[in-house]
Parts: structure tokens; C-alpha cells; sequence
């Protein structure tokens, strides 16, 4: 009865206040990802390093499936020249050998037409070429740099997702002097849209590494232990991580690297040497006003 009693106190609720569909405040945003996904998986390099330029393409199934779709030939164009093609292999992977010869950002641009990168599906890849002694700062997205999870983020519209406050301002100030790469607990599949979100509040460049990190929170950290001693192993001067979870922190200490957190509940037992703050703007006066 309880439950029936608070139902429809919900109901009665989002009526007064308009909302054509009650079911709407509280069913999960409806799905308006599209059918068809084909999109890059970004880049850190060095100059005159042979890479590899992978595009994948997923086709829809139902709700939450996605099949991997083979044989189609993908174009990859940079500033707007085809630099070549690729089919798609059994697990819809489409791989370009490529070598950029100078340091910079480059946005490779992946599309099915060979005439148009800008044609319908058309998607995105960064590429940053750095010199050998760049030095880099590694931030989560997901509850880091926004208040979503990477389960939620792919259903809610970016312009209602505000970044947390102080975070993009505290990044490019770390910006100056660092290069900044990002890492998504996600699977990839919404790499597009965080793209766009990135770039739409003003975030400094920088490739985003899609992890798919596994819900159990030890087999998790593992897995981004492992993340950033492969980072570190071609590029030493991976400096710091930034994230919002103990487990964040472990992975760091154990790749030596300095940690900061965003945590406004600290968690007890951080490892020794965690930099953890309530917020990006702590962190800020903390490290640049000292």
C-alpha cells in the first residue's frame, strides 16, 4: 500500500506542474542515440612514429545492442584531403597505417562517402603528436569533471550537463604547462558526444581514452592501474591523475604518479601523498595561489 500511496503522490505531483508525460520524471531520458555509430578511437604520439588510425561502426540493435558491422569501407580525411580507406574487419574495425611526421593536434576526420568528410555519420579522431619530453595530466570525466556517471551521460542532452565548477578553469591552468589527456569509464560507444561535450564547455584539446571499466570497483582499479602503466611505459612524463575515488588514487600511487582527487565526503585510508579536495576550486587555490 505504501507504494501504491507514494505512485501516485509522484503522479499527482508532475501534474500540477505540466508535465504532458507523468512516466516521464521517472523513467530513464528516452534513447536518442543513433542507429548507425561510426567513430574514431583517439591518439597519443610521437612525431614520425608509425600509428595506427582506427575507426569502428556499430549498427543498432533494440535498445542497448550494438553489432559490429563488416565489409563497409570508411575514408579518413585530414583538413579535408583524403589521406585513405579502410574496410571494416568481422568486428567492425576499419585500420589506416599512418605516420604524421611534426608535432601538434590533428582531428582526423572519418566518413562512408570518399568525397566528403562532413557527409551523414561522419565522425572524429584526435591526434596529438608530442615531443618526447612533454609532460602530461590525466583526468577523469565521468563524476570528475561532470556530475554523471558514463551509464547516464550517453541518454542526457550535453547542454544539461554543466561541468563542475571550477574545472575547466583549474585545466587550463594546468594547461599552460601540461598536456592534458582525458579517460572515460565508458565503452566508447558515446565517444562522439563526449567529444562535443568537451569542446562545447571549453575544455582544453586533448585525446580521451575510453576504458569500459567493469562495475566491480576492484576489478575496476585494476584495470586503470594497468591503463596508466601502459600510458606511462611510451610516455614517462605522465605526471598526474586526477579522478574522485580512492581507487583513483591507488592507481597512481602504484604507477608513480601524483594524485588529486575531487572529494567532497573524503574517503578514509587515502594512500599516502593524495592531494584530495571538496572542490575544483580548492584545488585551484591550492595549487595555483600558494
Amino acid at each position: 500500500m505504501k507504494l501504491s500511496v507514494t505512485f501516485v503522490l509522484i503522479l499527482t505531483s508532475v501534474r500540477a506542474e505540466g508535465i504532458r508525460n507523468p512516466l516521464s520524471a521517472i523513467l530513464p531520458p528516452k534513447d536518442d542515440r543513433p542507429k548507425v555509430l561510426l567513430q574514431g578511437l583517439d591518439l597519443l604520439a610521437l612525431p614520425d612514429e608509425g600509428v595506427e588510425l582506427t575507426a569502428t561502426l556499430e549498427r543498432r540493435r533494440g535498445s542497448t545492442f550494438f553489432m559490429p558491422v563488416a565489409g563497409e569501407t570508411i575514408h579518413f580525411f585530414l583538413k579535408g584531403r583524403r589521406v585513405g580507406s579502410a574496410r571494416t574487419s568481422a568486428i567492425g574495425k576499419a585500420v589506416l597505417p599512418y605516420r604524421f611526421e611534426k608535432a601538434g593536434d590533428f582531428t582526423i576526420r572519418i566518413s562512408f562517402s570518399k568525397r566528403s568528410a562532413e557527409s551523414a555519420g561522419a565522425g572524429g579522431i584526435f591526434v596529438r603528436v608530442a615531443e618526447s619530453d612533454t609532460r602530461y595530466v590525466l583526468t577523469d570525466i565521468e563524476k570528475t569533471l561532470h556530475s554523471q556517471n558514463a551509464v547516464r551521460f550517453p541518454f542526457i542532452p550535453n547542454r544539461n550537463i554543466p561541468p563542475l565548477t571550477g574545472a575547466r578553469k583549474a585545466l587550463q591552468k594546468f594547461a599552460g604547462n601540461r598536456s592534458i589527456l582525458y579517460l572515460s569509464s565508458g565503452d566508447g560507444r558515446a565517444a562522439g558526444k563526449v567529444r562535443a561535450w568537451l569542446d562545447s564547455y571549453g575544455f582544453p584539446g586533448g585525446p580521451v581514452f575510453h576504458l569500459s571499466l567493469p562495475h566491480d570497483p576492484e576489478a575496476a582499479a585494476r584495470k586503470k592501474m594497468e591503463q596508466f602503466g601502459r600510458i606511462r611505459r611510451r610516455f614517462p612524463n605522465l605526471l598526474a591523475g586526477i579522478g574522485n575515488r580512492r581507487s583513483d588514487a591507488i592507481a597512481c600511487q602504484e604507477n608513480q604518479m601524483a594524485s588529486f582527487l575531487i572529494m567532497p565526503v573524503p574517503e578514509k585510508n587515502l594512500p599516502t601523498g593524495t592531494h584530495a579536495y571538496p572542490s575544483w576550486e580548492h584545488l585551484y587555490k591550492a595549487l595555483f595561489f600558494k
